[in-house]
């Protein structure tokens, strides 16, 4: 692509990143083997669009189908050329992303310039926030194409792609956003609709994730599929053997370390009749009161996960979290030697549990605040008990104890410690 030209953007700004969520880094076109092909070359016209024109003058006024309109502007302007309409996106939940096809590297393009004094295309500045804000990462700019006009090469092919937002109305839905290409060779224009289609419904780097009634792409969960990648690839095995192509895996251990969090997806067994093709995720505190039918046979669950309570390094690392994200509280004083502290004091405590200790610390600092006169007393707060806690946990206790979180942070670590030990009792 020649760098003078105007760059084409179809997702964050200066590269092509893939539509799924969990991608954080933008992919950059590179040349493939199939881009080597001897191209055969089509050329657009030299004088003013006249489907640009079309679509503006359309856009401009009461728009009843813009399909339509666009249709027929581009057979005008290019009668020897053949025309498919592909959407971005169906109503049957496929897609058909051009740019995202090509940002991967699989294809190359180069925006069309006008002669005339018509805009090449229109696109929208949008913001992306950052998946964790912790770091300080301020999200990112990105451009949704509105329209565009653009050289396509693919396969030594080259395609005239227009991109038009076609959505007639005010109303968000249905989305209409096709790509209209112009080619020589309806077959050739035909195996890259179906290339890219392909291509998109693959996995890349992601698992698919059952969330809120729907199917998506995940990256960040993709480390899950390294448990079940051996049973999903091994169904032939388990044919060979004559064994049904199931397996299963069962969290345990006591509640508040993160079984539940850790399963991301459900897959509803119940009533199925095929159960071939399953990976079943459950999660329980207390495996020794299942049935065990459930917990013990194999064929139900054939591996076991155990989360125990945190050890001290674990408690410790889980405490510099907190100081991470108290630090732009300047009212909060945290210094490094609290967190060991506290990870002594919390022994026996799961996350759950030293999570709550932290923010009852903080609300009852809160309510003794002036500086946080709108939080209100609630009478399910925790209970403030003595003083006398661990208060050999650490060696510079007494440094420690002209801090207010330390003096509060044993109070009701301490409570909770009492309340653990009620329901062991129960």
């Amino acid at each position: 692509m020649n760098p003078s030209t105007p760059r084409f953007y179809c997702g964050i700004k200066h590269g092509y990143p893939s539509p799924y969520r969990g991608h954080s880094k933008p992919a950059t076109l590179k040349p493939t083997s199939s881009q080597a092909l001897p191209l055969r070359s089509i050329r657009p016209k030299e004088d003013e669009d006249g489907a640009t024109s079309s679509y503006l003058n359309h856009s401009d006024g009461k728009r009843i189908n813009t399909d339509l309109v666009f249709t027929s502007a581009l057979k005008k302007q290019y009668p020897e050329l053949d025309l498919v309409v592909v959407p971005e996106y169906s109503n049957e939940g496929s897609q058909c992303n051009l740019l995202t096809f090509a940002g991967a590297g699989y294809a190359t393009l180069t925006p069309i310039q006008d002669k005339g004094d018509l805009p090449s295309s229109l696109e929208w500045t949008v913001y992306l926030p950052p998946a964790c804000r912790m770091d300080g990462n301020k999200g990112y700019l990105g451009e949704t194409v509105v329209f565009g006009k653009l050289l396509y090469q693919w396969e030594g092919e080259e395609f005239i792609v227009y991109l038009v937002d076609g959505r007639d109305g005010s109303e968000p839905y249905p989305e209409v956003k096709n790509y209209y290409i112009l080619t020589t060779n309806v077959y050739k224009a035909d195996q890259l609709v179906l290339t890219v289609g392909s291509w998109a419904s693959d996995l890349h780097n992601e698992v698919w994730v059952f969330d809120q009634g729907f199917f998506e792409k995940d990256r960040e969960l993709r480390g899950y599929e390294e448990v079940a990648h051996n049973s999903f690839e091994s169904r032939q095995t388990y044919a060979r053997l004559g064994v049904p192509w199931k397996r299963g895996i069962i969290y345990h251990g006591p509640p508040g370390n993160g079984k539940t969090i850790s399963i991301n997806f459900l897959n509803e067994v119940d009533g199925l009749k095929e159960n071939d093709g399953i990976f079943i995720i459950a999660s329980t505190n207390h495996l020794e009161l299942l049935d065990p039918d459930i917990s013990k046979r194999p064929s139900r669950f054939d591996r076991k996960y155990y989360f125990p309570d945190p050890n001290i390094d674990q408690r410790d690392a889980y405490c510099h979290f907190w100081q991470e994200k108290l630090r732009p509280n300047k009212d909060i004083e945290f210094p490094d030697k609290l967190c060991r502290a506290i990870a002594e004091i919390t022994d026996k405590l799961s996350f759950a549990y030293i999570q709550e200790a932290f923010v009852a610390t903080l609300l009852a600092i809160a309510r003794r605040s002036k500086a946080k006169p709108t939080i209100r007393s609630s009478a399910e707060a925790w209970v403030l008990v003595s003083d006398d806690f661990c208060s050999a946990a650490v060696s510079d206790e007494g440094d420690l104890d002209k801090l207010e979180l330390w003096v509060e942070m044993k109070k009701q670590a301490k409570f909770l410690c009492e309340c653990m030990g009620d329901e062991e009792s129960a």
